[in-house]
């Protein structure tokens, strides 16, 4: 979170666009955001209701996730399907699961960071092309298609148990 604020404080973007954080403030977060001037542009929200995420994702300009690690990363697929474009690591799953219908970035790289922040909101494009491919993403995945694969993996080893 540290460097998305740093990438973002980085973009000249802050005149015109908030960022909003789905975490709780920490002190830590607290310190560098009154440091960089940043009090009334970035905004955290903890604990958003599940039945509210699609409305926030939807009313987003674009969806990121760049962290450390992640070992599925559901929101990547969830702003797809709602025609969020996503901004996300080149590290752990995130790739698999985005494929080419992110912006994947290195998530220790304040400049690659910024420079996602900037294409997506200045290339109108390019955040078409991805929110394209990310409808198309996400149809790939399902709870149904996920009960299928499990029961195929698993039901075969339970029958010999």
């Amino acid at each position: 979170l540290s460097k998305l604020i740093s990438s973002y404080a980085s973009t000249g973007l802050t005149e015109s666009i908030d960022l909003l954080l789905s975490c709780s403030l920490t002190d830590e977060l607290l310190i560098q955001v009154e440091q960089l001037g940043l009090e009334e542009k970035v905004v955290f929200l903890s604990g958003i209701e599940e039945a509210d995420l699609p409305s926030y994702y939807k009313g987003a300009l674009a969806t990121i996730i760049v962290s450390m690690y992640e070992g599925f990363c559901l929101p990547v697929l969830e702003s797809m399907a709602v025609g969020t474009p996503v901004i996300t690591s080149n590290v752990t799953a995130m790739p698999e699961v985005a494929a080419d219908a992110a912006l994947l970035v290195n998530p220790e790289d304040n400049s690659a960071i910024s420079m996602a922040l900037i294409e997506i909101t200045c290339n109108q494009t390019k955040r078409n092309d991805l929110i394209d491919r990310g409808l198309q993403r996400a149809k790939n995945y399902s709870w149904d298609k996920s009960r299928e694969l499990w029961n195929k993996a698993l039901l075969p080893i339970l029958e010999h148990i």
